[in-house]
């Protein structure tokens, strides 16, 4: 691999590890805000049940995007394929089901979020660039 491929694979990696740090610190804010408004606005054991879910869903993958945070920064200076492999699908699935709940939130009439969804988009385009470029140095 060229220097500058080389250089341009590591800052690649490098936004990743970030964004996904950034995107976990989103998923601890939206867990921590569902636990408050759904646990006060809501009585109920159905009510209580979907807090519930709503809170280890965004605390999940929160966890997940702070490890995979970790891994990518950790592995930036190496050729390492599994984590922008599962950098890519995880925040492609993330994306998708963002975008369902983007419609959802168009659709109730309430104010939709676009930042997470265009920081899991950056994820997944970084991520097929750096496979990208690691496929056409070692195939």
């Amino acid at each position: 691999m060229s220097p500058q491929n080389a250089e341009r694979t590591r800052k690649w990696r490098t936004q990743i590890g970030w964004i996904s740090i950034v995107l976990a610190v989103f998923n601890f804010a939206a867990a921590a805000l569902f636990a408050v408004v759904l646990a006060s606005k809501y009585d109920g054991p159905l009510s209580n049940l979907i807090s519930s879910l709503s809170v280890a869903v965004s605390v999940g993958a929160g966890v997940i995007y702070l490890a995979l945070g970790i891994w990518s920064i950790a592995t930036r200076r190496t050729t390492a394929v599994a984590p922008m492999v599962f950098s890519l699908v995880f925040s492609g699935i993330a994306f998708v089901l963002s975008l369902v709940g983007l419609v959802a939130e168009i659709s109730s009439g309430a104010s939709p979020g676009f930042i997470a969804l265009i920081l899991e988009l950056w994820v997944v385009q970084r991520a097929i660039l750096v496979l990208r470029a690691d496929a056409a140095v070692s195939g």
